[in-house]
């Protein structure tokens, strides 16, 4: 190629034969080689011996020879890889008297680790006694002139004395903010919005109240806190009396909410809930609670026997009392107790006595209204209808075969994920066995 265009394109023993060039090329970086060719071709135009034709051939294809050396000097490169030690640094160190500013350095740096540990202790051990600090500092604010011994003595004995004054200024500025958290906190609880009164004279409803137990929920909203932001919103539904309802909804949707709210354990924010046409929340506490019953999801036990659990204020006889266990199917193991309906109460609630205990809540409140916070789902699947409530507010509220049929539906959901998990808790449980 010459000035970016090639020339002559042929193979390498053609272009040996036929490109002077080329041949120039080639022997243009040794001056000796060349000037051997040149004598071997003068030797071989004399015919004088046929070993110059095979000089000259020789020459000419030396650009092998030189890639046979290349390659030695590669492999002599190779040999020198690998860890090399601290050969390399000596050869550093040796000229100019590596060797001494090298030592140098080590020691100065030795001396500064050193120095700087020493400075760490001090100040460890001295922060401890607050008098040396306090000393020091006062021996810089003294001026520089001569002063008389006992000065001294004084104004050290002022400074080491002024940690004590220091300490006992901190424990009255404690007691200080003590004092004033008191009062703050007693201004709280003068504040405190208080219950109802237990009773109110005025609005006490009729003996028979709550005997139908329709219930109308009319808007209700509900908040814990005057500012914080509302747990129920608007919820209105309308529960006749005898219906048996089930709410349903997933943790923290305002379930237990609700039902705080029927037994007034928080005040409802706006509008109100009307059982037998009247509203719950203009009659007193005792009024209210007696006529309800509660079965918490935990079951709690006073301290004492099973008679004061069962009849805490000794208005029924132990007939009655005996009756009600009966249906309970908790007479048998009364009385297996040695003192009867006076030993001692235990609380214990497994899958077998939940199935005791809904079974009953079926037979023997057949005409009672009954509200159920469900938390699994086949308690609410012989409920009347389903009330289905998702963060704070009320979505669905039909019957439970109706609501099962679109699985697009809260309840259809909740339905189909608690089947899933049974399933999958089935499989597990074989698989443990196998």
């Amino acid at each position: 190629m010459n000035s970016g265009q090639i020339l002559i394109a042929a193979p390498y023993e053609e272009l040996l034969a036929s490109s002077p060039e080329f041949q120039d090329r080639i022997n243009v970086h040794d001056d000796t080689a060349r000037f051997e060719t040149q004598v071997e071709v003068e030797q071989a135009s004399t015919g004088k011996h046929k070993l110059a034709t095979e000089e000259i051939e020789k020459v000419n294809t030396k650009l092998p020879l030189k890639e046979s050396s290349g390659d030695q000097l590669i492999k002599q490169e190779e040999r020198e890889t690998g860890d090399t030690g601290f050969k390399p640094y000596i050869q550093y160190l040796k000229p100019s008297k590596g060797f001494l500013y090298f030592s140098v350095c080590i020691l100065l740096y030795s001396m500064f680790i050193v120095g700087q540990l020493i400075q760490y202790y001090w100040l460890a051990s001295n922060l401890q006694d607050s008098s040396m600090s306090t000393s020091a500092f006062a021996i810089t604010l003294i001026r520089f002139k001569a002063s008389s011994s006992g000065f001294i003595g004084m104004i050290l004995s002022y400074g080491l004395s002024l940690n004590v004054f220091v300490v006992i200024a901190v424990q009255y500025q404690c007691i200080l903010a003590n004092a004033i958290i008191s009062v703050e906190r007693v201004e709280q609880y003068m504040h405190i919005p208080s219950e109802a009164p237990e009773v109110i004279e005025d609005n006490r409803p009729a003996h028979e109240w709550a005997t139908i137990g329709k219930v109308e929920i009319l808007d209700l909203k509900v908040r814990y806190r005057p500012n914080a932001p509302l747990v129920l919103h608007g919820i209105n539904c309308t529960i006749e009396g005898g219906d048996k309802i089930g709410i349903v909804g997933r943790t923290g949707s305002g379930k237990t909410t609700l039902i705080s709210v029927m037994f007034h354990l928080v005040e409802p924010t706006e509008r109100k809930v009307i059982v037998d046409d009247y509203d719950i929340c203009t009659i007193g506490l005792h009024d209210l609670r007696s006529r309800f019953g509660i079965i918490p999801l935990d079951p709690t036990l006073f301290s004492g026997s099973v008679r004061f659990n069962l009849d805490p204020l000794s208005r029924h006889t132990d007939n009655q009392i005996w009756a009600v266990l009966d249906k309970c199917w908790l007479r048998e193991a009364i009385q297996e107790k040695e003192d009867g309906l006076d030993s001692l109460a235990t609380a214990s609630m497994d899958n077998t006595t939940d199935s005791i205990l809904q079974k009953t809540i079926r037979t023997e409140f057949e005409d009672c209204t009954v509200i159920t916070v469900a938390h699994k789902i086949p308690t609410v699947m012989d409920c009347t209808k389903v009330l289905a409530i998702s963060d704070g507010r009320l979505v669905e509220y039909d019957e439970p075969t109706t609501l099962m049929k679109n699985e697009g539906l809260l309840f259809g959901q909740l339905v189909k994920e608690y089947w899933s998990r049974v399933a999958n808790a089935d499989i597990h449980s074989e698989d443990r066995i196998n």
